[in-house]
């Protein structure tokens, strides 16, 4: 993927995260409940945890390193496929989380929690990966 092809998929990505965002920010909730203050914050922290999990498993991939991830993979083959799969990961998970929050705001606030420190420790794995390839660069 060159640059230009990864700045476009990240706007991309940017975009369908801030649709279902305010697709799910329109949904109807009780009045007198607010959405936990931290939840937008944490979306936003995901949809780039998103995109970064993206670029780390192209940098490593293409350094030489295999996906175990068949979906990813399958994804890493097609134009687009890693776009599409990051954007709609990011689009499901706010959906599901806006629908968790008016039952139990704890819980949607620590499960936003949980993914963002996963795909903190991909990403970082996916660099590690591909500067151990010889002649990897982690960026």
């Amino acid at each position: 993927m060159t640059g230009r092809v990864r700045r476009v998929a990240a706007c991309v990505l940017i975009v369908l995260l801030g649709m279902a965002v305010s697709s799910a920010a329109q949904s109807r909730h009780a009045p007198d409940r607010e959405r936990p203050r931290l939840l937008v914050p944490l979306y936003v922290m995901f949809g780039g945890l998103q995109a970064l999990d993206a670029h780390s498993t192209i940098t490593a991939v293409e350094a030489g390193a295999r996906e175990a991830n068949p979906v990813v993979r399958h994804a890493l083959g097609t134009p687009g496929g890693m776009l599409v799969l990051k954007g709609a990961t990011a689009a499901a998970v706010v959906v599901l989380s806006e629908r968790l929050w008016p039952h139990n705001r704890t819980a949607a606030v620590l499960t936003m929690i949980a993914l963002n420190s996963a795909y903190v420790t991909i990403a970082a794995h996916n660099y590690r990966s591909a500067a151990r390839r010889p002649g990897g660069q982690p960026w």
